[in-house]
Order: C-alpha cells, then sequence, then structure tokens
C-alpha cells in the first residue's frame, strides 16, 4: 500500500532527513560549484535488437541550490515537452543558477520516432524509425493491460533503486538509469506529458501537493491523492508517484496535444520552470501567478460531469476551458451541417468550472461534448503573492 514519506518543512529540513538515513551524499547544497553545462549519454538495446541513445543534460550552477529534475518524452505520441526541455538547456545559463538542475528532452527516442505511446523491443520486423508510425492495434496492444511492460511511465518499480532483473524490457532499463543518473539526486521532480483531449495545459499530482501547484502557473489543476490500486499491476510504478515516495516533490504537467504540437505550450511550458525556480531560488526574481489556481478533488474522475451532444452539428464554443461558469450560462452551440441552423445549446447545469472541450469539431449523438466540476476549488487567485511552500504537503 502506498504511505506517504515523512513532511520536510523546508530544502533544509530534507536534507536532515536524508542525512539521518544516510543518503545525503548527492544533495547539491556544496559550498563550491563549479558552473558548468554537459550531456550525459547512454546506450540501450531493445530484445529486438535495436539500439538507441537516451540524453540527459545537467547544468551546475555557480552557487549552491537545490536540485530539479524534468524528464520528458516517455510516450512517443507527447512531443510539446521534449522541444520544452531541449530548448530550456539551451537558454539556462550556469552562472546565474543555484543549484543543479537535471533536463531528459527525450526519455523513449525511439517511441517519439514512431510517433506512438510505446516502444515495442520484443517485437520484431518494426519498420525503420522515423520512417512510418506505428499504429495503436499492431501486435494486438489494445488487448494488453496498459500496455504492459512497453509503457515506460509504467516501469518505475518499487525497487527503482535496485539492479535491472532480467525478465524487465528496455525501458525499464532506461528508466532505472534515470533514476541513478537524475532522479535520486533530486528534490523536486516535473515529469511532462501531453494529454489526448484538452485544449489547455494542466497539472496532475498523485498527492495533494497543493502548495506547489501555483508555482507553475497553470490554470486548471487536477489534484489526486493517494487511490485504491486499480487493476492492472502496473498502477503505481509511475514516475511522479515513485518520486514522491522516495520523499521528493512529484508534479505532472500535461500539455494540450498528443501527436502533434502546440506551438502556445512551448512558452506555458518555459514560464512553469522559470516560475518554479523562482519559487526554489535557484534563479533571480519572483513567481508570477497571472492565472487562477484550481483544485479538482481526488479521485478527480469522480468530481466532474460529461455533458452530452443529442445530435451531430459543428461545435461552436463560447467559452474557454478552466472559465468558472454560472448555472444556465452557455457552453457551446451545435449547427447543423446543411443548413446551418441552430441544433442545440449546452448550458452549465449549475455553477460549475469547465474543464476540458473535446478536440472534435463535430459532434455525435451520445458523446461528451465538454466536461465540468461543480467541486472545484480555487485555491489561488491571479496576482496572489506566496511564501516558499514545503517540499512536503501538509
Amino acid at each position: 500500500m502506498w504511505e506517504a514519506p515523512p513532511r520536510a518543512d523546508s530544502f533544509r529540513d530534507i536534507i536532515s532527513s536524508r542525512s539521518a538515513r544516510g543518503d545525503a551524499s548527492h544533495i547539491q547544497f556544496l559550498p563550491d560549484m563549479n558552473a558548468s553545462k554537459t550531456w550525459l549519454r547512454q546506450s540501450f538495446t531493445g530484445a529486438n535488437g535495436m539500439s538507441f541513445t537516451v540524453s540527459v543534460g545537467v547544468i551546475r550552477g555557480a552557487k549552491a541550490g537545490p536540485t530539479f529534475a524534468n524528464v520528458a518524452g516517455q510516450h512517443g505520441m507527447e512531443h510539446i515537452g521534449p522541444l520544452v526541455l531541449r530548448d530550456f538547456f539551451e537558454e539556462l545559463d550556469p552562472q546565474k543558477l543555484a543549484g543543479t538542475v537535471y533536463l531528459c528532452p527525450c526519455a523513449n527516442p525511439l517511441a517519439l520516432a514512431y510517433n506512438f505511446e510505446v516502444f515495442p523491443d520484443r517485437e520484431q520486423n518494426l519498420p525503420e524509425p522515423g520512417a512510418a508510425d506505428l499504429k495503436s492495434d499492431l501486435f494486438g496492444f489494445k488487448q494488453r493491460e496498459d500496455l504492459g511492460a512497453y509503457n515506460m511511465n509504467r516501469c518505475w518499480p518499487d525497487d527503482i533503486a535496485g539492479p535491472p532483473k532480467p525478465e524487465e524490457g528496455v525501458a525499464t532499463e532506461v528508466t532505472r538509469w534515470l533514476w541513478k543518473t537524475m532522479i535520486a539526486p533530486a528534490d523536486l521532480v516535473i515529469d511532462h506529458h501531453s494529454v489526448k483531449r484538452c485544449c489547455k495545459p494542466y497539472i496532475f499530482c498523485d498527492e495533494p501537493a497543493i502548495a506547489w501547484t501555483p508555482f507553475l502557473g497553470l490554470e486548471g489543476v487536477w489534484c489526486t491523492g493517494p487511490l485504491p490500486p486499480p487493476p492492472t499491476p502496473y498502477a503505481w510504478q509511475r514516475l511522479c508517484l515513485q518520486s514522491i515516495r522516495h520523499g521528493k516533490v512529484g508534479i505532472c504537467i500535461e500539455y494540450s496535444r498528443q501527436f502533434e504540437v502546440c506551438e502556445e505550450d512551448r512558452a506555458i511550458g518555459r514560464f512553469a520552470l522559470l516560475n518554479t525556480m523562482k519559487a526554489l531560488g535557484m534563479i533571480e526574481g519572483t513567481p508570477e501567478f497571472p492565472k487562477p489556481i484550481w483544485l479538482i478533488p481526488s479521485p478527480y474522475w469522480e468530481h466532474y460531469a460529461d455533458l452530452q451532444a443529442s445530435s451531430m452539428g459543428h461545435i461552436h464554443f463560447l467559452v474557454e476551458e478552466y472559465q468558472w461558469l454560472r448555472a444556465g450560462d452557455t457552453i457551446a452551440r451545435l449547427h447543423d451541417l446543411q443548413t446551418n441552423a441552430l441544433l442545440e445549446t449546452i448550458t452549465a447545469p449549475c455553477d460549475c468550472l469547465m474543464l476540458h472541450r473535446t478536440g472534435r469539431a463535430v459532434s455525435r449523438a451520445g458523446e461528451w461534448v465538454c466536461r465540468v466540476s461543480k467541486d472545484a476549488k480555487l485555491l489561488a487567485k491571479p496576482g496572489q503573492r506566496y511564501d516558499l511552500p514545503p517540499l512536503r504537503p501538509a
């Protein structure tokens, strides 16, 4: 069962707790640090003989400070995180940095080359990487639980700090190397992903790390605490959850597109990283909070409702995601494709927060058009000031 690690009220507290356990050797609060920027690289070979290299960028600051780790590209159809982290590595100046930043833009490079969620390293006769996209119905993937051992973000096992096991696939080999190289030293970990059906990025937490979510500067916080384990055996083997279980703050950014790049998200991701580093004291500046921050209680799927269409038509939305609505407010109108006549108006059933809009342009009868939450709570107003939060939630 999931057990929350002991709370630490500050970075210094968590360092002290690690020292007491004898595992503080990696902490980057050192009296003298040599400012540098470099890449660490490791080669891997799947069971089918295909080889690839994973790279980790390391930026060591000129001053002592915390350690901040970022991973992107675990899933091959989620491309904005890799672009954000690659650009961020180029931008950061070690001379102006306190502490250490680790960036792994492409944790699963062959999956990214195939534009597919996973790299099926045991399957034979795959096309040349980059020559063709893999499809979801290949090899019976739809019949496998959560894509099993191929799904890199289900391959962070409970003994993640231990040695590899013979039965593990190459995805777990990568996660064990990443853990040793960049996650174990970290105080705060952000995992960068993309969600299929939403128009704006949001934050997903595996614990109620409410104190940290405003510092990412994003709207719409989906925050879920420890949940009963789902049927899949891979439920707990996610990077953020294992980071939390090992005494770190672990947060997931979900960008707004899969299989493509939303250019607006590049600026949003950069803003989130800079804002967080300002809060950590790693760079100069004060965090900015231009957006309202909302909390969807845990488990979040019990706190939203699907609003469905009863007809087929073009969808015209009148409200944005993460906008507060009053009962009866018009959310969307559906128009006939042939006559352009108004077919249907979708309204807010109660006072609620607009969540996600469908990515479809044409509605289908019986399918959801948008999701709303009547239980959303306003955590922070735009412009609100914050003190440095604890690394662990209360």
